[in-house]
């Protein structure tokens, strides 16, 4: 007999999928079950960086993981003047990402490392859909030049 030990609160879905044999787990959505809006004690529902990490460790995200998410969001709302994300959309997520090329001269992976957290944050956390991102200018890949020798210097 195995024994479950788990925080999340049991739904029967989730229950009749623990019961059953199927491969297929039910795994239940951390907003669904309240995680990412559940009040704390005093009445209050939790800052948005307290909810992003309860969803990412809901998630089982690693710690590293939840640390850049973080980092991302935290960086985004600073750009634009500490404004929360809900009141935020898709128009205010082109103008980092672009930003990010443009102005800040980063690589093509740390605007691809930004792109998929504004993504979670809005999509898993807030429960909002951006849509298609039209409007992003892409960082430049950088190229890599190979280093060709001579004929003279491969003999020395």
């Amino acid at each position: 007999m195995s024994i479950y030990l788990s925080v999340v609160p049991r739904d029967e879905r989730y229950v009749q999928a623990r019961r059953s044999s199927s491969p297929s787990l039910y795994i239940p959505s951390p907003t669904r079950l309240g995680h990412a809006t559940q009040p704390s004690s005093d009445g209050h529902k939790p800052k948005l960086l307290d909810q992003v990490r309860s969803v990412l460790r809901c998630r089982h995200y690693s710690y590293q993981t939840q640390k850049t998410y973080v980092h991302w969001i935290s960086r985004f709302s600073f750009f634009h003047t500490k404004r929360h994300p809900r009141a935020m959309g898709k128009q205010e997520v082109e103008q980092f990402l672009t930003s990010l090329a443009v102005d800040q001269h980063v690589s093509a992976a740390t605007q691809n490392q930004a792109l998929p957290t504004l993504l979670f944050l809005y999509r898993e956390v807030l429960v909002q859909e951006l849509g298609w991102l039209h409007a992003i200018i892409p960082a430049k890949h950088s190229q890599r030049l190979p280093t060709v020798l001579t004929q003279q210097e491969v003999r020395r």
